[in-house]
């Protein structure tokens, strides 16, 4: 006999199959429209790469400032709970009732201690709260303008015949130690630039956790309302905090190649980007899909040695806590490496606009083979854009190396 299904289950069943094909189609098209844009974002995804095999020590560059920040932050909680234990005890008069009286074999005597909180230290801590967010982020900010300052020289340099990139001490040439230039670079001339930035990150960060304290202080009192204007201003805060975060590294990008202050970066870089939003959008998505992969296939594929190396072993009889450690170990490593992909891919990227718009009519790009070879076969397109977008164009200096 043939089962018989519900009208609802088929009907149900209908719509989820047409909403899948309906996501999958719009999908589909999206890779269509956004093909070219797509294949200039694995010819950066490339150049990233390239750029790592090129200077190795980038890989090691987080862990010092990794481990100042993980420092900074363990002193900072025990300073905190130094300044919300200060205090002192208060001698109270027991009441007459009381005195006298023995509980649990306890006289009760004239006076008992009542310990006070001092106001003034605890006036320090969200002062103390806004100092950590700064500091951490500021930490953040100095390596990724070190990162971005050793991938835009490492960008603006010319390869010699075999494709490599010329090292050297001359102006066109790539300096032996990068990373080091880079950092001392960093921390002669953009301290000023790393703290602006990251005063704004703090503040909001500030903020929301202020907002977030006082949500939980009014506990289950809180209106329907009340708690409808929470969620608001904790998702405007975190879009303010996104937004601006993007902004920042885009403007610290633009101040490791022209050397500009935060403002005057983050106004060009965003103008930039702006007219290559489908080239943003194709890159972020490449990106994106390649980080997740990537740390999906190392924590895979570590954890599966890992049970194959163990369920050999004659001297284990529980494996299960082994390859949790070993899961939190490679996917730290994993968020670490592709992390700092990410960085470089976003470098070379905001590299290749820059380059593009400043050289490209000169026949002087600086972009690998296959970046020039698409900028080349879509040139005629681009003119066409650039005309059109010609009065809004924000002028972007050629680099002079």
């Amino acid at each position: 006999p043939i089962p018989c299904v519900p009208w609802q289950s088929q009907t149900s069943g209908q719509y989820q199959r047409r909403v899948h094909g309906g996501i999958t189609g719009i999908w589909f098209l999206i890779l269509i429209f956004l093909r070219n844009r797509i294949r200039i974002a694995v010819q950066v995804m490339k150049s990233a790469t390239r750029a790592i095999q090129d200077m190795p020590f980038m890989v090691l560059m987080p862990i010092p400032l990794t481990l100042c920040g993980v420092s900074f932050f363990i002193v900072w909680t025990l300073s905190m709970l130094y300044i919300t234990s200060v205090g002192k005890f208060i001698d109270i008069v027991t009441p007459a009732v009381l005195r006298g009286v023995t509980i649990n074999g306890d006289l009760v005597g004239d006076t008992y201690k009542y310990f006070t909180f001092d106001d003034s230290m605890n006036d320090t801590i969200w002062a103390n709260v806004f100092f950590m967010f700064w500091v951490l982020n500021f930490i953040i900010y100095f390596l990724y303008l070190t990162i971005a300052g050793a991938v835009a020289d490492w960008y603006f340099t010319k390869r010699d015949a075999d494709g490599n990139k010329i090292r050297g001490n001359e102006p066109t040439e790539l300096v032996k130690a990068p990373l080091t230039a880079a950092l001392c670079r960093t921390a002669r001339y953009h301290l000023g630039t790393i703290a602006f930035a990251s005063l704004i990150i703090a503040a909001i960060q500030t903020l929301r956790a202020f907002i977030a304290y006082m949500e939980k202080t009014m506990g289950e009192k809180k209106t329907k309302l009340q708690k409808i204007l929470f969620k608001i201003l904790h998702c405007c805060l975190w879009c303010a905090e996104k937004c601006m975060d993007k902004i920042s590294r885009n403007a610290l990008i633009f101040t490791a190649i022209y050397g500009h202050a935060l403002c005057p970066a983050a106004f060009s870089s965003f103008k930039l980007i702006w007219r290559n939003l489908a080239r943003t959008a194709a890159i972020s998505m490449v990106s994106g899909f390649i980080g997740m992969l990537g740390k999906l296939c190392i924590v895979l594929f570590t954890c599966a040695i890992c049970v194959l190396l163990l369920s050999e072993a004659t001297d284990v009889n529980f494996i299960f806590t082994p390859i949790v450690v070993i899961f939190f170990i490679s996917y730290m490593v994993a968020a670490l490496f592709m992390n700092l992909l990410g960085i470089v891919v976003d470098v070379v990227f905001l590299c290749f606009l820059v380059d593009e718009e400043a050289n490209k009519d000169k026949g002087e790009m600086y972009a690998d083979e296959g970046l020039r070879t698409i900028v080349q076969s879509n040139e005629a397109a681009s003119k066409k854009i650039a005309a059109r977008s010609k009065a809004n164009r924000t002028q972007v200096a050629p680099v002079e190396v």
